[in-house]
């Protein structure tokens, strides 16, 4: 399990750093504008939903722990072609575009084959807390990550950080063959006889989510919550420059205490799910989740800007450590209920499910908010985030009556 929570944390790092950098090497080495840019950051997009659902289906005909060190391998790579290329000052934008392709892909079996391999390792009865670990080291990077590039920049230049998101991505594949030696426990429930044609074993996977309620229930619940951050997150920082009137520096400080207070409740969520049920843990989360959303609008109508700094800051606090309660109960109900042969598949519809709309979100947020206005459009999020908090009620509800 140590050698599981260490790679993570390493690969989280590689992927701070790269959310810093890969667009700086762009601009600052290779002169790219706007559009340029956007494809850049469009390409992950696009790589989540093309292969997602397949990448679901191979993690559960495959070695899990031996895919991911080959994950590990092509992210290494990938990234150091980059300053290798700058260094020889052949680097071009197509290059880095394929780099981008590659290391998200690369992150996406990562992510969903670290869910899939989670339960396996730390056994299902514990596997909400240790999703709530699992979380709090990966913000914990995230703390860390920006800083860390931002001095890698300023003493070498952009394209030398992404060879430590390399050296990073290194690490965490030499952490998972430490841990492959030190127990063999973990194997995958994937005999020949339980690996089924791609379509069957797709079809397969989502009938599974279909007919069991509570998973489809909470994939819903979880479609909705993300739609509502997409949706407000839009429209969020016109809403603290020009409706609030905060500075850069407020902003940034804004940034520093959403990751803490998301380290601060995925430390929370790890204890409450030792003592108390997934189901429980994640009803109270998503509940509490979204009377926090209400302050967000409500720092409008104050007066003053400590007044109005102090209910956003409420806001960030009750909503980022809820939600991290929420999701980590989610992922130990999810565990508990899906047989390990189809938890990639389960895994990535869920992802597909719940993520899938963000796109669209985020252009509607946009479009709403300049209709409707900043506020009435956080408003918007409260509600649709409110409707995720009932899907999850739903679940308690349909758990108590049988």
């Amino acid at each position: 399990m140590a050698a599981l929570l260490s790679a993570a944390g390493f690969a989280a790092l590689s992927t701070g750093v790269l959310n810093v950098a890969d667009d700086l090497v762009a601009v600052l080495a290779l002169g790219a504008g706007t559009v340029q840019v956007g494809w850049l950051n469009a390409v992950s997009s696009a790589v989540f939903l093309v292969f997602s659902v397949p990448v679901g289906w191979w993690l559960d005909v495959v070695d899990r722990r031996r895919t991911l060190m080959a994950t590990q391998a092509l992210a290494t790579l990938a990234l150091l072609s980059v300053p290798v290329a700058w260094l020889f000052e052949v680097l071009t934008f197509g290059q880095l575009l394929v780099t981008s392709s590659l290391v998200g892909l690369a992150g996406m079996v990562w992510g969903l084959g670290i869910s899939t391999l989670l339960p396996t390792v730390s056994g299902r009865d514990k596997a909400g807390s240790a999703f709530a670990r699992l979380q709090g080291i990966e913000t914990t990077a995230g703390l860390v990550a920006p800083g860390l590039t931002g001095l890698l920049i300023a003493v070498l230049a952009a394209p030398m950080a992404l060879f430590f998101a390399a050296a990073f991505e290194l690490f965490a594949g030499l952490s998972l063959i430490v841990g492959a030696r030190r127990s063999a426990a973990e194997k995958s429930d994937t005999s020949p006889t339980a690996r089924p044609k791609f379509w069957a074993g797709v079809a397969e996977g989502f009938h599974f989510v279909i007919k069991q309620r509570s998973i489809l229930l909470l994939t819903c619940s979880s479609a909705l919550i993300n739609f509502s951050l997409a949706l407000t997150s839009a429209v969020e920082t016109v809403y603290w420059v020009h409706t609030l009137g905060f500075e850069p520096q407020v902003i940034g400080a804004i940034g520093v205490v959403i990751a803490g207070s998301a380290l601060v409740g995925s430390l929370i969520a790890d204890r409450l799910l030792l003592r108390f049920k997934d189901l429980n843990v994640s009803v109270c989360g998503a509940i509490v989740a979204t009377v926090g959303a209400v302050a967000l609008p409500i720092a409008s109508y104050v007066p003053g800007f400590g007044w109005a700094f102090g209910w956003v800051m409420v806001h960030i606090v009750i909503w980022n450590a809820a939600m991290m309660s929420a999701n980590s109960g989610v992922y130990g109900i999810v565990a508990r209920a899906t047989p390990d042969r189809l938890m990639g598949r389960v895994q990535s519809f869920r992802r597909l499910i719940s993520r899938g709309a963000l796109p669209i979100a985020s252009i509607l947020g946009g479009f709403l908010g300049e209709g409707l206005g900043v506020v009435p459009t956080l408003w918007i999020g409260v509600a649709v985030a409110g409707l995720g908090a009932v899907a999850t009620v739903a679940v308690w509800w349909l758990v108590r009556k049988r």
